[in-house]
């Protein structure tokens, strides 16, 4: 019999998210309540929710770019981009945007997603250019006007992302989709499930182009732009006796590899401690508390995990104390007013560096780049990489070390101090604040609502309500329920196993017949729809906002979600067709 105690969970992200109270405390408390309900002890709480936080770590080496933006930032690079594309006549913001949006397709058709991204591409470049490229039209913009043109810019590298990344082969929405059902007796071959992928890429090229077309028409009419929502107005007001631990034995994989994930948690885990040091200088103690908790997870993270594997619950308990500790502390923290440099000394810098400026930011993808495709072609030849990152994955690897090796073209080029390096990353930091943390705590939740048992609930419910014999009615039932479990959960990743073995797999396969590929390829696209709805999914949705300033947390959110509708739709319809035939 299904449990729907775990449910309770869902019930206090909506209630949370509703009262707008903190979202890392929120999340916590859910994994908290969803764990209880369903009948697990505190101390096993603890060592799930540590685990999750631990395992997923890599979400945050966005953080690595944040000193490279901030010295480039320091020397004029938002100045020098904007005035760069109002020298070019030719390029007006439709064709910047566009032009970006097929590049972030293409290159996530080919695997390559990490080498672009909000902190990587959209902050220091895509955005300037679009506020230059708007201005064109427009002349001057209003402060509302230049936040809605940045808000465009980052919903355009998210529709790029999601709906790119599944014609690639080897990536892990179509490995996951081809595991899953070859646990359940479907054997199908990755071009199988990715072909499927391409009738929404060019929807979703053309659907998300013709909005931006669309949003460059009210540019050029003065006035035409609606105004904020009222909530994101008054936002703008609102700105807040044990026996001893075991000793593990090392791993041993031959020959070390050079370089390693864990080096760059390190690094980041000294960074974290600088932040605290400075935050305690100035008397923030939440935020020096909140930043030297986070860099005891990074500093210690692999080895918690090892010593969970070898049986040894109590380091993965402790992390999880860590997160709770987290999670009360973030409430308590507050944006801090630190000044930029002076922008005629910005101008000076970038009429000095000009095009220089664009290396060290361009150096991010490009290095990054190189190591997937290292990795890609060693893949080919029936080699790995393991020499040089081990078991991690090449592009994590690549994107750490590509942030290192633009950190030092950075200070070069702008002939700046190493130290300004933290200075000006550490401004960043504190402007994103507990934000930095909502897509780790989040993708820690999605393991809780898993090993409670949400996701079975969720499908017990919409498989009792489903009348089965109508083939079209469970295709909208198992779209739509994708759509809803990834905005609770801001993940689609998690949401497909669920719904596909509740709705999916027994119904539209066993039952109706359906084409197993197209199921899986369209059902995980119809939740990157929601992916695109939902705050849940914070590393795409408010940390872009925080990045850009955006006086309204949800301000991508409402750029994107007449693509994410739209989209949905062609889902929807392309699934009842093609499935069946």
């Amino acid at each position: 019999m299904t449990d729907y105690w775990p449910l309770v969970g869902v019930a206090v992200v909506v209630l949370g998210f509703a009262m707008r109270w903190n979202p890392v405390l929120v999340v916590v408390s859910a994994g908290f309540a969803s764990g209880f309900a369903a009948g697990k002890s505190l101390l096993e709480m603890l060592a799930l929710l540590g685990a999750s936080f631990l395992s997923n770590r890599s979400l945050l080496l966005i953080v690595f770019t944040l000193p490279v933006i901030g010295v480039l930032e320091r020397a004029g690079l938002r100045e020098h981009a904007q005035q760069w594309i109002r020298s070019m006549r030719g390029l007006t913001f439709a064709r910047l945007l566009i032009a970006y949006l097929a590049l972030r397709q293409m290159l996530s058709m080919l695997g390559l997603t990490n080498v672009a991204g909000h902190a990587q591409t959209v902050r220091p470049l895509l955005a300037p250019m679009a506020e230059a490229a708007a201005e064109k039209a427009r002349g001057p913009l209003d402060p509302d006007t230049r936040h809605r043109v940045d808000a465009m810019a980052a919903a355009t590298d998210n529709v790029g992302l999601f709906f790119g990344e599944d014609v690639f082969l080897a990536l892990g929405a179509v490995l996951l989709i081809q595991g899953f059902y070859a646990g359940n007796g479907i054997h199908l071959e990755p071009l199988q499930i990715a072909l499927w992928a391409l009738p929404t890429a060019i929807a979703a090229f053309l659907v998300h182009g013709g909005r931006i077309v669309l949003f460059q028409r009210r540019l050029a009419r003065p006035g035409k732009i609606p105004p904020s929502h009222s909530r994101a107005a008054r936002s703008r007001k609102d700105r807040a006796s044990r026996p001893p631990l075991r000793r593990i034995p090392p791993r041993r994989h031959g020959t070390a590899p050079m370089l390693r994930l864990e080096y760059a948690y390190w690094l980041l885990s000294a960074f974290f401690l600088a932040a605290a040091w400075s935050n305690g200088r100035e008397r923030r103690w939440a935020a020096t508390g909140f930043w030297t908790v986070l860099a005891l997870l990074f500093a210690g993270g692999d080895w918690a995990l090892a010593a969970k594997a070898a049986g040894d619950a109590r380091p993965a308990q402790a992390a999880g104390a860590c997160v709770v500790a987290l999670a009360l502390l973030a409430p308590r923290m507050h944006r801090p007013d630190l000044p930029e440099r002076a922008l005629p000394e910005r101008i000076a810098d970038a009429l000095r560096v000009r095009h220089r400026l664009f290396l060290p930011a361009l150096l991010i993808p490009v290095v990054t780049v190189v190591f997937a495709l290292a990795d890609l072609a060693a893949k080919r030849r029936g080699t790995t990489l393991a020499w040089l990152v081990g078991k991690d994955s090449a592009t994590l690897v690549g994107l750490a070390f590509a942030c290192l090796v633009a950190l030092l073209a950075a200070i070069v080029v702008t002939r700046s101090r190493p130290a300004r390096a933290l200075t000006e990353g550490r401004r960043l930091l504190d402007t994103l604040g507990w934000t930095a943390l909502l897509p780790l705590v989040l993708a820690a939740l999605g393991g809780v609502f898993t090993a409670t048992g949400v996701g079975d609930a969720v499908a017990a419910i919409v498989s009792s309500i489903v009348p089965v014999q109508s083939a079209l009615a469970c295709v909208l039932a198992y779209g739509l329920g994708m759509v809803a479990f990834t905005v609770i959960m801001g993940n689609a990743f998690a949401a497909f196993p669920v719904m596909t073995a509740g709705i999916g797999l027994p119904l539209l396969i066993h039952l109706h017949g359906a084409n197993a590929a197209v199921v899986g390829s369209l059902g995980m696209l119809t939740g990157y729809c929601g992916t695109l709805l939902t705050p849940m999914a914070a590393n795409f949705n408010i940390v872009p906002a925080v990045l850009l300033e955006l006086p309204d947390r949800n301000g991508v959110i409402r750029a994107q979600w007449p693509t994410a509708l739209v989209l949905l739709v062609v889902n929807l319809v392309l699934m009842a067709w093609l499935a069946f035939r």
